[in-house]
């Protein structure tokens, strides 16, 4: 099929929301080819019926079957699974405890099924007189061939990888040609229904929302359109998570963000009120003129001149793991940095995380930062140990604007190696974009140690040209800057 699918590619953006640029055609054309087969239609004809603007239900659930990608496993991201079962449930369900007992959980593009069963199976682990409670789980999907999996509810053993043993042994019986069959009481918590999220109604009153690797295949302007629905769809004080690639200012709208066992989840919390400002304008006026010499450039970027960019402390597209740590030579107090990153569940694959991190510098270099971070957490799953990935995973929260993961991606940096000077750079700006003084400076000078050791022309690794030189310059001025600001 070698047609111009301008106007497919916009019929399935207006109607379900999936995005194809011009360079993802081929992979457009292949899913209207089987999506024919599926109706036993001609693939001319069936396109020619798309161009021509008729896009039935039928026609998207067909399209919907092989456009959608349905990978998914149990309890899949353990930090956000770790974030439901120590905070998110917990508070919601003391929240109802001596109220209504009800909890209304939505898990939207649920594909096969595990994502809503994982939240069954945590909600009776923390229940255990769910009996006495009214617990509502909807899973919805625009794939109805997701759902026939999902209503089975038998898997193979890869829908368990990574998942801790408990799950299998507790809630799911062998079958006798070797599948996984789950509990019938856990499938009875959980109702699937079709839904298109760009034209359908969505559930009301939600405690909780799961819209995981949704949004990231929709277009910016489809994605904004639906964030605002799901918000909508959210009770006071609910919460929604999606995964870290998809977390954006404009996601969030008008919810509070917050950092949860390393994941950044949203929530729907009350407006807060603001004092009045009595204050006349030549005060308003000073305070506002005192906040602005607290800021600083981007972590890039020098206290005194603007020689040094941005993007130059990204860590450029050749990098590779740093040079040694100097953890031997100098003993830094890693207190702050306790969290350990989460052990590799397979086997490293340096090469291929490489490649990824290698596209993930592209496309930040590109501006496509979302993109950037996807492919950066696809290069940690192959090489969850390195300090680097970290790093650059960092620097893309960074300007993504979302501080408070650059700082725990930071803190997995400086686990692994507490000799990465740049990571405490990084978080000597953070801090002190943040009015944390006292701890910016920390920073600053615990990178000013490391920095000193090496040679001052030897070119940074992880920036795109800096020399330690340069480097040792500009973390000279921000300290300075400290201490006369």
């Amino acid at each position: 099929m070698n047609h111009d699918l301008t106007i497919p590619a916009n019929l399935i953006a207006e109607r379900m929301g999936l995005s194809y640029p011009k360079d993802r055609w081929p992979d457009l054309a292949q899913g209207i080819a089987k999506a024919a087969v599926t109706l036993d239609c001609d693939s001319e004809a069936f396109l020619a019926k798309i161009v021509s603007g008729v896009l039935d239900r039928e026609a998207i659930e067909a399209l919907a079957s092989h456009l959608t990608v349905p990978e998914t496993h149990f309890f899949r991201s353990p930090d956000t699974f770790a974030a439901l079962q120590t905070h998110i449930l917990p508070e919601l369900i003391a929240a109802q405890k001596d109220n209504s007992r009800r909890l209304r959980l939505w898990s939207a593009g649920c594909a096969t099924g595990p994502e809503p069963y994982s939240l069954a199976i945590l909600v009776t682990r923390l229940l255990p007189e769910r009996a006495d409670w009214d617990i509502d789980i909807i899973a919805t999907d625009i794939n109805p061939a997701a759902f026939a999996a999902a209503r089975k509810a038998e898997y193979t053993q890869w829908a368990f990888r990574g998942t801790p043993d408990w799950v299998m042994n507790g809630y799911f019986t062998k079958t006798r040609d070797g599948r996984y069959r789950l509990s019938p009481a856990i499938q009875e918590m959980v109702t699937f229904r079709y839904l298109n999220l760009v034209q359908d109604e969505y559930p009301t009153d939600c405690d909780l929302i799961l819209c995981r690797n949704v949004i990231m295949y929709f277009s910016r302007e489809t994605a904004v359109q639906v964030s605002k629905r799901i918000q909508r769809s959210l009770k006071q004080d609910g919460y929604l998570l999606v995964t870290a690639s998809e977390t954006s200012r404009d996601i969030q709208g008008d919810l509070s963000s917050l950092t949860l066992q390393g994941e950044i989840v949203y929530k729907k919390s009350p407006p807060e009120e603001k004092p009045a400002d009595n204050r006349s304008d030549n005060a308003r006026e000073t305070e506002a003129q005192g906040r602005s010499k607290k800021k600083i450039p981007r972590v890039g970027a020098r206290a005194k001149t603007d020689r040094i960019h941005a993007a130059q402390l990204r860590p450029k597209r050749t990098a590779t793991k740093p040079g040694p740590s100097h953890r031997g030579e100098l003993r830094i107090e890693r207190r702050a940095y306790s969290r350990e990153p989460a052990p590799p569940t397979s086997s490293p694959d340096p090469e291929k995380a490489k490649a990824r991190a290698d596209e993930a510098r592209l496309l930040a270099d590109r501006g496509d930062l979302h993109d950037a971070l996807a492919h950066c957490e696809a290069a940690l799953e192959c090489d969850k140990m390195n300090p680097s990935l970290y790093y650059l995973k960092a620097s893309i929260l960074q300007e993504l604007s979302l501080p408070e993961a650059a700082e725990h991606a930071l803190q997995s940096t400086l686990f692994l190696d507490d000799g990465f000077a740049l990571a405490r750079v990084m978080l000597g700006a953070i801090a002190r974009s943040q009015d944390r003084a006292g701890e910016a400076a920390k920073h600053f000078r615990e990178a000013l140690t490391l920095l000193q050791q090496l040679p001052a022309d030897s070119v940074l690794e992880e920036t795109n040209g800096l020399t330690v030189g340069e480097m040792v310059e500009t973390v000279e001025s921000l300290i300075e800057s400290e201490r006369v600001s």
